[in-house]
């Protein structure tokens, strides 16, 4: 058995698949020595052939994969992607394209298994350390990771391109050259043609050192990723968007920027710059008292409110109409209202005949005022939402319940006196999860 085939073989034993198998299957070198080499010792593939359509040779290079699924008797799909913006960052938006689609084709127990090798993991770190990344970063591809709901396997990590192309020679194999690998142009190609001979010129070993510098970094960074996960346990919330910054800043600075950026991520948001990280602590949480800072991008907004930090979507919708509530959405209680507001339970009286009345949610207008049922006088809504400590990205979608023309209700913190204050018995108001912070 070739030491490629021992290697795969190996990684299988120890990573077993309980359901199908897909194999990322360009045609080149690289793909084209783990489909056979994953079928003498596997079988019952399925090749995935995704085809980008930005060379003139595309569609030649997927008939020449599906030629090769047929002769080695292996399942194939071919997927065609497009790429909106080829001048800006193709090999990121291509390879998030790419996954998009296959993932399209996979269950929870299936898994991807995907060439890349020894080389490949040298040039991402070199990559990674020009854009300054941390122990993340540098930790380089991992051999096992989540890919959407299934699993990506990387079994030749430890496999030299060198390896790959004898393992080819011997087998007698078949592949396509993509002449876009001589562009210097993309900074990958610029690593792999410049940059990687010049150092194994002087450190013949330059490619096994680097990933070897991943593997210990990715080590490293699983006990940094435990102790973040134990810090953010102690300064979390009651939502999992909010960390309180008392604690927070019971940490030295190195802890707190680390829990930080896995907040982001754990809320599925990319985590944040070295300079945002800096911009959160002096514009956020170092703002005054009464301020009501926030720090925002395209994505997301961090922002402060009694004594908690909160990272929340950076724009919501607006909603300016009202609106109705129907007869039969009241026999169900509960009701499922637009984004950003959430969900409204609505419990009336037996004797209530809700066919006769018009009930309908709407929201603040500027200027509002209330007289709250057991209260004197009349009071600003304004006044009342601070009261009620509702914070500021919440105060305009706080439903406010009417029955004709009518406010009975204030979401689920006061009845208001009105013709109709013995028609309702409880109210509950629950906001996007997102969001909440109650």
């Amino acid at each position: 058995m070739h030491q490629v085939e021992s290697i795969l073989s190996e990684f299988l034993e120890k990573q077993p698949v309980s359901g199908k198998i897909f194999i990322a299957f360009s045609g080149g070198l690289d793909s084209m020595c783990l489909l056979h080499a994953a079928n003498k010792i596997l079988g019952h593939l399925i090749a995935v052939h995704v085809n980008h359509q930005l060379q003139p040779e595309a569609n030649d290079w997927e008939a020449f994969c599906e030629h090769q699924a047929q002769y080695y008797q292996i399942d194939f799909h071919a997927l065609k992607i497009e790429i909106q913006n080829p001048e800006s960052n193709l090999e990121a938006q291509a390879r998030e394209k790419r996954y998009q689609e296959i993932a399209k084709l996979m269950q929870s127990e299936d898994v991807l298994l995907t060439a890349h090798h020894l080389d490949d993991q040298a040039e991402t770190v070199l990559l990674q350390l020009m854009r300054g990344s941390g122990v993340d970063g540098l930790s380089g591809m991992q051999s096992v990771a989540n890919f959407q709901t299934a699993k990506l396997y990387r079994p030749f990590l430890a496999v030299s391109r060198d390896e790959l192309e004898d393992y080819a020679h011997s087998n007698n194999l078949k592949w396509v050259e993509d002449p876009s690998n001589l562009d210097n142009k993309y900074s990958r190609n610029f690593v792999r043609n410049q940059v990687i001979p010049l150092l194994t010129d002087r450190w013949p070993a330059a490619t096994k050192m680097l990933a070897r510098s991943a593997v210990n970094l990715s080590e490293a960074n699983e006990l940094v990723k435990h102790q973040t996960l134990v810090d953010l346990s102690v300064c979390e919330g009651s939502h999992k968007h909010s960390i309180e910054i008392e604690k927070l800043l019971t940490f030295s600075q190195a802890r707190q920027n680390f829990l930080l950026r896995e907040w982001f991520i754990l809320n599925n948001y990319q985590p944040p710059e070295r300079e945002q990280l800096s911009k959160i602590f002096s514009e956020v949480i170092e703002a005054r008292d009464d301020a009501m800072p926030a720090l925002k991008t395209m994505q997301w907004k961090v922002t402060r409110f009694n004594g908690f930090l909160f990272l929340l979507p950076a724009i919501l919708p607006e909603i300016k109409d009202k609106i109705i509530v129907g007869s039969d959405q009241l026999k169900f209680q509960e009701i499922e209202l637009p984004y950003p507001v959430g969900r409204l339970e609505i419990k009336l009286t037996d004797n209530f005949s809700v066919m006769q009345k018009r009930i309908s949610i709407k929201f603040r207008s500027e200027g509002d005022r209330f007289k709250l049922h057991g209260r004197n006088g009349t009071k600003k809504l304004k006044k009342l939402y601070q009261e009620w400590q509702i914070p500021p990205w919440m105060r305009n979608y706080v439903p406010l319940i009417y029955i004709e023309e009518e406010c009975v209700a204030i979401a689920d913190y006061a009845l208001c006196e009105s013709g109709y204050s013995n028609a309702v018995l409880k109210i509950t108001w629950q906001p996007p999860q997102k969001l909440d912070w109650r």
